[in-house]
């Protein structure tokens, strides 16, 4: 994706409306500074309006969602397609809709699933399917899947025995497309 300019972050966060007072945070001087540097890194300082502000956390989701938004768009929407074609081109049935309805169910959770939860849809599918793999050959296989996700979806342990997508924005984006 081609680096955003400071005009474009500036057109994303006016999206963005100060909870109390009900207007953007780009007309009421709330964002101090925007930079983009060569490499591309984007710096936004957002002032508040009150020192303490008991909506800082609301604001700084707003600003960050904002932010998704604009690089959701164009090149990254491809880059991020390319992830989804991924499989339908290199996983096999059953595989492939267990890939999907994992995905499905992660990108929709709050705060991912337990191994057991996602072992069971997964067999579940492979149930549907009339797969008549034996035990060992299910979890080798589940096990393998989980492996894959982790390559090609950043979807990873992220605290003892649950699974979620470690990229807010991968999960953004299979939630806004594919669930």
């Amino acid at each position: 994706m081609p680096t955003p300019t400071v005009e474009q972050v500036r057109a994303a966060l006016s999206a963005v409306q100060d909870p109390e007072i009900h207007q953007p945070i780009t007309d009421l001087g709330m964002v101090e500074t925007v930079d983009v540097d060569a490499s591309g890194r984007v710096r936004v300082v957002v002032l508040l309006t009150v020192a303490g502000c008991p909506l800082r956390d609301t604001i700084t989701r707003d600003v960050t969602a904002a932010f998704a938004e604009l690089i959701t768009t164009s090149g990254a929407r491809d880059k991020l397609q390319h992830l989804h074609s991924r499989i339908d081109l290199y996983y096999q049935p059953p595989k492939r809709a267990a890939a999907y309805s994992l995905l499905a169910k992660l990108s929709v959770s709050p705060d991912g699933l337990s191994r057991a939860t996602l072992l069971a849809d997964f067999e579940r599918i492979l149930h549907q399917q009339g797969d008549p793999a034996p035990a060992d050959k299910r979890k080798q296989l589940f096990n393998q899947l989980m492996r894959d996700l982790e390559n090609d979806f950043y979807v990873a342990e992220v605290k003892s025995g649950v699974f979620d997508f470690a990229s807010g924005l991968i999960k953004q984006w299979w939630r806004k497309y594919y669930a």
